[in-house]
């Protein structure tokens, strides 16, 4: 079988990654699992939890993705998970649970960001 995720999304906040992850959900066959709660719980504590094997924290990683992207209505050819803005600092155990997965990290100009933020405050700040 092919791998568990087909592309990562990492992302500063306000930066687009939202409509980066409409424009790859459009696609025929393609599942985006945007920013999920099951995810988000579990990768902080996968990072956190060091006195657990990696091997264990890199299972649980790689199990919680695929369960997510597993119970589809037709056909799937690509899965892509774009994580929470706060997941860019697990980079490396995202790189150790998906090795062979692409993945992007979408920025904008900070000044941008936070003045969004002013504006509209989000979760995050």
């Amino acid at each position: 079988s092919g791998p568990v995720l087909d592309g990562l999304v990492l992302h500063m906040s306000r930066c687009g990654s939202t409509l980066v992850a409409q424009a790859l959900a459009a696609m025929p066959g393609h599942v985006v699992l945007s920013e999920p709660a099951p995810f988000d719980a579990l990768l902080p504590f996968c990072t956190a939890r060091t006195d657990i094997a990696q091997e264990t924290r890199v299972a649980l990683l790689r199990g919680m993705a695929a369960a997510l992207a597993s119970v589809r209505a037709g056909p799937v050819r690509r899965r892509f998970l774009k994580a929470d803005c706060w997941h860019a600092g697990a980079l490396p155990l995202l790189r150790a649970a998906f090795p062979d997965t692409p993945w992007v990290f979408l920025h904008r100009d900070a000044r941008e960001v936070l003045i969004s933020h002013e504006r509209m405050p989000g979760a995050q700040t």
